[in-house]
């Protein structure tokens, strides 16, 4: 048999190198028969990039993917009966992702091997520490008499409200290395 090999210009295999997700699951509550599906937005087109069927009782799952998406897409995991809602991860080609797997887990998970998701969840545990302590010294505010105290935490107030509003994403901008 003979082949006849064509080559054209742009038609090159250009292919970036596929992205592994290995799923270490560690909440007995999700060891049941389910599927796990791995999603991308990119622009306002969504597409499955892999999906996996977890057999009940397991606790390792793994999918492979070359990402559909640019370098602005977003991905995220859902499980089709128990786990969390969704799974939001930053994904670059090549990259070999672990993610521990718990239903009450965040948004953000925990990763390795994802330095934007790592990044991200970095990000999003202070905003959220200071969101709550912002809270807590909203009611001590109120709740408070002396006038030097009421002073202090006004002070303190502001800052808090900087960094929530602004600060800590302009931070966060000026650190993260892989985003």
């Amino acid at each position: 048999m003979t082949g006849i090999l064509l080559m054209l210009p742009g038609c090159e295999n250009s292919q970036k190198p596929p992205v592994t997700l290995t799923l270490h699951i560690t909440d007995p509550g999700m060891a049941c028969d389910q599927w796990v599906y791995w999603f991308c937005l990119s622009g306002n087109e969504y597409s499955i990039q892999d999906s996996c069927f977890i057999p009940e009782g397991a606790t390792r799952v793994s999918m492979e993917s070359i990402l559909h998406g640019d370098d602005l897409s977003y991905y995220w995991l859902t499980f089709s009966k128990e786990g969390p809602d969704q799974a939001l991860l930053y994904l670059s080609p090549g990259e070999k992702v672990t993610i521990e797997v718990s239903s009450d887990m965040p948004w953000i998970p925990r990763t390795t091997g994802s330095p934007a998701t790592e990044e991200l969840l970095k990000y999003s545990t202070a905003q959220h520490t200071a969101v709550h302590r912002l809270e807590e010294l909203e009611e001590a505010f109120y709740i408070t008499e002396d006038q030097e105290q009421i002073k202090a935490i006004g002070d303190s107030l502001d800052r808090y409200r900087e960094w929530v509003t602004y600060q800590g994403g302009l931070e966060f901008l000026r650190s993260a290395e892989q985003l």
